[in-house]
């Protein structure tokens, strides 16, 4: 996550910012043990290595489509900033090549899930010059109806205007498409869990 140099051109200091999401337990799905701590030690890292984080953890309250996109929305509008991670701990699928995320009232609420289809041309067009997608989730298939009705939604804003910006956008997985993510015991003397 090493700073790309500052832009020649940019006279204002540019500046490192993250959204961390962890969902513990979305409606009717198995509910996990990870990924909201394991969220919140990732948003802790960050916050040693310069970011500025904003955190929508379930451990605190539901998270909401609406509540990230804002966040990331008033992030993109600042211009300042130079990179730009976005992490995920949940639950995933991938349903037709589209990767989703189940956020907290999902999958009874087919639109409170975030799809990395729709969200990643968009953060080409952030003027953002290097923008991260971890993902810490299964890309299984959906298994019942209700997850497969999921919709993909973008996080990011369309953009007012177009940009001569460029921008990289990377995406780390914790799996293969089709695969699961498994949370895993840290060693046999301990009842905590990491993703």
């Amino acid at each position: 996550l090493a700073t790309r140099v500052n832009r020649a051109s940019s006279q204002t200091q540019l500046s490192k910012a993250a959204v961390v999401i962890g969902v513990n337990q979305p409606e009717g799905l198995v509910k996990l043990r990870a990924a909201a701590s394991g969220a919140r030690q990732f948003s802790n890292w960050l916050q040693t290595q310069g970011f500025e984080v904003k955190e929508f953890i379930d451990d605190v309250g539901p998270v909401k489509l609406d509540a990230i996109f804002h966040e990331v929305s008033t992030f993109v509008s600042r211009g300042t900033l130079d990179q730009f991670v976005i992490y995920f701990a949940g639950h995933g699928f991938l349903n037709t090549n589209y990767e989703f995320w189940m956020l907290s009232e999902a999958p009874s609420n087919p639109s409170e899930t975030v799809g990395l289809a729709s969200s990643v041309p968009l953060a080409y067009q952030s003027a953002i010059p290097t923008v991260i997608f971890i993902s810490d989730a299964c890309r299984s298939l959906p298994s019942t109806l209700g997850i497969s009705s999921a919709v993909p939604n973008s996080i990011f804003p369309s953009p007012a205007q177009s940009t001569d910006q460029d921008t990289a956008v990377d995406q780390f997985f914790a799996t293969r498409p089709g695969n699961a993510a498994f949370e895993l015991p840290v060693d046999q003397s301990t009842a905590m869990f990491e993703g």
